[in-house]
């Protein structure tokens, strides 16, 4: 029963990554490794908060998990929306 929760909470996580792929697949034709370097450190930042937040409310495991896949797609479609807005500038 645990893991079918876990599973539908990382559904949004994948879904987001799918959207970013043709983001991430831009990047180095317009030259924005540096942003995408941000976007990682970014990334790492938003999870460990997630991750704290998680610890410092006392969660279970199930809210922790919860929280991973939300904090990585507000971070993956930053990533898209500024790479998109940086493409469209150009």
């Amino acid at each position: 029963m645990e893991a079918g929760k876990f599973a539908s909470c990382m559904v949004i996580y994948f879904i987001f990554n799918l959207i970013a792929k043709p983001a991430i697949v831009t990047i180095p034709v317009f030259n924005l490794q540096r942003g995408f370097l941000i976007f990682g450190v970014t990334r790492i930042i938003f999870v460990a908060i997630a991750f704290l937040i998680a610890n410092s409310v006392n969660a279970d495991a199930g809210w922790a998990i919860a929280l991973f896949p939300l904090a990585a797609s507000v971070a993956s479609f930053i990533l898209t929306l500024c790479v998109f807005s940086e493409v469209r500038m150009d």
